[in-house]
């Protein structure tokens, strides 16, 4: 049972089982839980960003499907191009050492943070301007999910699961997997337009309320389940 639709595409792809064994049920969040999250303003005084710089931030493993290089090279170029952008992951994983390392040597250890694992993420989503996903694969997205149940407009890759989430122009942008001059460019689109980032977030969060609220998820589960015992 693959947990997006394109997961599902992707699957059949492969040829490795008949196509009526693989079935999806799209994941889905606790949208409610998303509607008055704790403490966003602690976030940035904790890390020591300015109230007044426009943070753009991810959360995920540091791990090659993610592509944090990706994400210090987007970094990279958006802080040329403008003075007042901080970037945050959080996350950790086998490649953190080397991220670091890479961070110090692009100068950038000033404005890009790395804090580590957080329990619970809604603090640091609700302090963000923009969310970025740098991903080379994914098969659903949560935390992009739950970033557009925040409210937050979103620049993903163009992969599996992101497309499913992500209404290209509508509710953020979708760049190609592994282009940081495009990926950048988008995310300077958004930085530079208030408006349409607010936009891009409001109908986010409707995609997020209409689409993938945990309840809904749950009734497809339950009807995929009673269709398989009367087949």
């Amino acid at each position: 049972m693959a947990v997006s639709r394109s997961e599902k595409e992707q699957l059949l792809s492969y040829n490795l089982v008949p196509a009526d064994k693989i079935h999806f049920v799209t994941a889905a969040v606790d949208v409610q839980a998303y509607r008055d999250p704790s403490h966003p303003q602690g976030v940035r005084e904790r890390l020591g960003i300015p109230a007044t710089a426009l943070l753009v931030g991810s959360a995920g493993r540091l791990a090659d499907q993610k592509d944090p290089f990706m994400f210090l090279r987007v970094a990279e170029i958006v802080c040329q191009c403008d003075r007042d952008v901080h970037f945050v992951w959080a996350g950790d994983g086998e490649l953190r050492a080397k991220v670091l390392e890479k961070s110090r040597l692009l100068g950038l250890e000033k404005r890009i943070h790395f804090p580590g694992y957080y329990p619970d993420l809604r603090p640091l989503l609700a302090s963000l301007d923009i969310f970025a996903l740098t991903s080379r694969y994914e098969s659903f997205g949560y935390v992009t999910c739950e970033a557009m149940a925040l409210g937050k407009p979103v620049v993903a890759t163009n992969v599996a699961g992101s497309r499913e989430l992500v209404a290209d122009g509508r509710t953020g942008f979708l760049s190609e997997a592994g282009d940081a001059e495009g990926f950048a460019a988008k995310v300077l689109t958004l930085a530079g337009d208030s408006g349409l980032a607010a936009r891009f977030g409001a109908a986010g969060r409707e995609r997020v309320e209409q689409h993938f609220d945990l309840p809904r998820m749950v009734e497809d589960i339950e009807e995929l389940y009673l269709r398989l015992c009367r087949g």
